[in-house]
């Protein structure tokens, strides 16, 4: 017998590449936990590693994975403390480690808090290529180091291609003056990321100058001063001319304004800028003229650069490779209705336009018709677009579009965004919105969920004279002791602010378990009491509706009975006939089926319908119309007569009226079905402060069955907003997204008072509540939390309630407070039983230059992390 082949028979050359091609750490974890094969396959297969523990437990450092090429080491807990100082006296020992366990290091991220620490990693790995550097605090002037502390690891690592500071406080005038003093060495390199956090951005002359020392570069990052207030040293057409000729070869470019670095909204209603930058069409078509290679390009600017649609179309001439796009403050980028402008370049697949005065739902319609492969698109701050111009592009293209970015526009609120995002609902998987809830649809939710509904539950066969359903204010269930109810009538609800009737009874008396649909019901009214009666033999048409109204109270709950036999087209003529009949009455319609008739329990999905199948074979089917009750009535009481003989087994024509339910149901399928986000992941979220978060769902985001990740960003002075009147902002309404399991909380520009308010304003702390409460309902696997900040003291830190509240998820695997924190406040986090990674970070700036005595340092971090590594897991 021939045997079956089995994995492990693959060669092991083989199940190496298929090892190398799983990048999800948690995966490549798992696997390695089926044997020790697989163990082994997958360290030898892993090229990427993030160093996470306190450095003080060198024991803990792995050495299995020699063939690890990327090291992460900016994580290292304490965060802040440098891991290679040289002034310690443990630092030789450390590097030594660290050499002989990541011996074939070539990308490497490091926390760097001054040269010296710089200093250390040409020594460990002088054959590395790819660098990147952390720090927020303020640099120290180093005399002995004129020119900075970059120059060392400029000479001394030759091999060096990738230089990224976004993420190191430095001084931009350092910067250049070390590349261009090391500019033999600095010629090697291919990337550069100057999206520094300096206080200045880079000035024409240092931009160029760069420009001059890394003459072959292809990815290019900074912040740039374009301000033409000064005069001589902003950015303008000379300097960006003097960097495409000097770097032709540039592929990424990337210069963004100081003002706008931070991606902060913006006011909607704020004017745009008076200031013009000094960027023309002659400079920006020569700076393209000298790119043939471009396929990224970011000019964003504070300053308006006006009539940029030729420049544009002269980039999708020359620039043929471009692919992404991002303009801000550039006006007159496409003026439609044909393509134009921007328009042109048709081979782009992301675009961003920001603060564009002119931009229209034309415009809109010229970049989604010229531009047909976008997959991503950002707006943000175009005050003129409105919700068809964003549906029209959505329609456009619907095949490719699957992340969307809409913010700060004047004319489209959150809901009207999701409105115009219909055509491709089932297709976005990243999506940004503002929260700015639409009012009129609060409103009405809160008036539909305040009416109150009436249920008239039918009798079946074993029901006496004497029973009795009663209803009242105080209850809204139906009591029934005898019988089964084969029969549901939906009715008007009696209970209406509007109505002032305390109570209805209805008195039923069946002597069979059906009810012929073939009789009438009629209604009399007699002093306080109004009786509806079904009358076996007869029917009452629209044409009789005088006989009806004689019985019939005035503008209360009125009833029509149709004769199921009568013919679609009489029952709409005999409405259409006398409109304000129906109007007044509020008209319920009665449709027997038979048991045969199986198919209509598709009907049961209807929210305001209600279908009982029984097996007596009688089924009823009501729907009950919007009825205006204006009546003062005490008491109402419905009652069948007991003499009343009703007739099993009717059934229901083609041309029967429920016709027109069954369309209704088909609607309200295609709108559920609609309505449905089924590829949505990530959800990014702008809130202004002192908001609810509650209004998401009704705003038209109800259901996202595949979201696993929401980032809410607050922003404002909350030291201007009232106190709030609920007790939370509503993350608990984030429970209805059931494969939610990722959320940042970005609270840092939020701005306040840190320890105390005057009379009648809430602190930061009680705020922090606000935001956090309701967390616990959340089933979180990992959450990024930046509490909200008092510029004033420089201080971000975790308060007490935030602690509490947040030690309540305890679902929580990873937890970062980009913040200070006191060390009993940290405690608090060790009630959360499968907590495995807890970081502190003061990864913002200005951050404190040295700990004081009453937050986290470095030893309180140790005593925690201890007492979070001696707890058990059950994974």
């Amino acid at each position: 017998m021939r045997s079956r082949t089995q994995f492990s028979d693959i060669p092991e050359v083989i199940i190496s590449i298929i090892f190398g091609l799983v990048k999800e750490i948690r995966t490549r974890n798992r696997m390695a936990l089926v044997c020790k094969k697989w163990r082994e396959l997958e360290r030898a297969t892993r090229l990427e590693l993030c160093v996470r523990g306190n450095i003080s437990n060198l024991y803990y450092v792995p050495s299995c994975f020699q063939g690890v090429t990327t090291l992460d080491l900016s994580q290292v807990s304490p965060w802040g403390y440098p891991v290679l100082d040289a002034s310690s006296s443990h630092t030789q020992m450390i590097g030594y480690i660290l050499k002989q366990a990541f011996p074939s290091v070539q990308n490497i991220t490091i926390y760097a808090r001054n040269a010296r620490n710089i200093d250390m990693l040409p020594r460990l790995w002088p054959d590395i290529r790819h660098v990147k550097l952390v720090r927020w605090h303020q640099p120290a002037n180093d005399p002995e180091a004129p020119y900075g502390e970059l120059l060392p690891l400029l000479v001394e690592c030759k091999q060096l291609q990738t230089l990224d500071l976004s993420q190191f406080y430095c001084w931009t005038e350092v910067v250049a003056s070390a590349l261009l003093y090391a500019s033999s060495f600095s010629a090697n390199l291919s990337s550069l990321n100057l999206l520094t956090l300096s206080t200045d951005g880079f000035k024409a002359a240092e931009l160029t100058a760069i420009s001059e020392a890394c003459r072959n570069l292809q990815e290019l990052y900074a912040v740039c001063l374009f301000d033409s207030r000064y005069i001589l040293e902003c950015v303008g057409d000379e300097a960006l001319v003097t960097v495409a000729k000097n770097c032709t070869r540039i592929r990424v470019l990337h210069l963004v304004d100081k003002a706008a670095f931070g991606d902060l909204r913006g006011d909607p209603e704020e004017e745009f800028s008076s200031e013009d930058a000094k960027i023309s069409r002659q400079g920006l078509e020569e700076m393209f003229r000298s790119l043939p290679s471009l396929e990224d390009l970011v000019l964003d600017v504070s300053q308006n650069v006006w009539d940029s649609g030729p420049a544009l179309e002269f980039l999708g001439l020359q620039c043929k490779k471009i692919r992404a796009l991002k303009l801000g403050h550039f006006h007159g980028v496409c003026k439609g209705p044909r393509p134009d402008g921007i328009a042109m370049c048709s081979n782009l697949e992301r675009l961003c336009i920001k603060n564009c005065a002119d931009l229209c739902d034309v415009g809109l319609e010229a970049i989604a018709t010229g531009c047909f492969r976008l997959g991503k698109l950002k707006l943000q701050g175009c005050k003129q677009i409105t919700e068809y111009g964003v549906k029209f592009c959505s329609s456009k293209l619907r095949k490719t579009l699957v992340d969307v970015s809409v913010s700060c526009c004047k004319h489209l609120d959150t809901a009207a965004t999701l409105r115009a995002l219909e055509p491709i609902r089932d297709r976005v998987r990243k999506l940004h919105i503002d929260c700015i809830w639409d009012k009129s649809i609060i409103e009405q939710a809160s008036n539909d969920k305040s009416l109150e509904r009436l249920e008239f539950v039918g009798v079946g066969s074993s029901c006496s004279s004497s029973n009795q359903l009663l209803y009242s204010r105080e209850n809204q269930s139906p009591k029934c002791t005898s019988w089964e109810p084969s029969l549901e009538l939906g009715l008007p609800d009696l209970n209406h602010a509007d109505l002032d009737a305390d109570s209805v009874i209805l008195d039923t008396t069946m002597e069979n378990d059906s009810l012929d649909l073939n009789a009438s019901l009629y209604c009399e009214h007699s002093g306080s009491h109004s009786c509806i009666y079904l009358e076996h033999g007869k029917h009452i048409s629209m044409g009789q509706k005088e006989n009806v109204s004689r019985y019939v109270v005035s503008n209360v709950a009125d009833s029509r009975a149709m004769d199921v036999d009568m013919k679609a087209s009489e029952v709409e003529h005999d409405v259409s006939s006398d409109p304000d009949f129906v109007s007044s009455m509020g008209f319920m319609d009665f449709l027997g089926v038979n048991k045969k008739h199986q198919d209509l329990q598709m009907l049961e999905d209807v929210s305001d319908e209600r279908l009982e199948l029984t097996e007596g074979g009688c089924q009823m089917w009501s729907t009950t119309g919007v009825s205006s009750i204006r009546t003062s009535l005490e008491n109402m009481e419905f009652e069948w007569p007991n003499k009343r003989k009703c007739i099993n087994g009717l059934t229901v024509t083609e041309h029967c009226a429920g016709m027109y339910e069954q369309k209704r149901l088909c609607h309200r399928r295609d709108q559920r079905r609609c309505s449905t986000w089924t590829s949505l992941k990530s959800l990014s979220l702008w809130m202004p402060v002192g908001e609810m978060l509650t209004p998401l769902a009704e705003m038209g985001l109800e259901q996202c069955p595949m979201l696993e990740e929401i980032k809410i960003q607050v922003e404002g002075d909350c030291r201007l907003c009232p106190k709030p009147r609920e007790q939370a902002c509503g993350l608990s309404s984030l429970a209805c997204y059931p494969s939610l399991s990722k959320l940042e909380l970005d609270c840092g520009e939020v701005i306040g008072f840190a320890l105390s308010a005057p009379a009648g304003q809430m602190d930061l702390s009680l705020w922090e509540r606000w935001y956090l409460n309701g967390l616990r309902g959340l089933h979180l696997s990992q959450l990024n939390y930046w509490p909200p900040q008092d510029k004033d003291m420089n201080r971000r830190g975790l308060s007490l309630p935030a602690a509490g509240l947040l030690s309540e998820c305890v679902t929580l695997r990873k937890l970062f407070v980009h913040g200070t924190a006191h060390e009993h406040f940290m405690m608090m986090f060790l009630r959360i039983p499968n907590l495995r990674d807890v970081q502190l970070r003061e990864d913002y700036y200005p951050a404190h230059d040295n700990d004081t005595c009453t937050e986290m340092r470095t030893e309180s971090c140790k005593r925690f992390e201890e007492n979070l590594a001696s707890r058990q897991f059950s994974d």
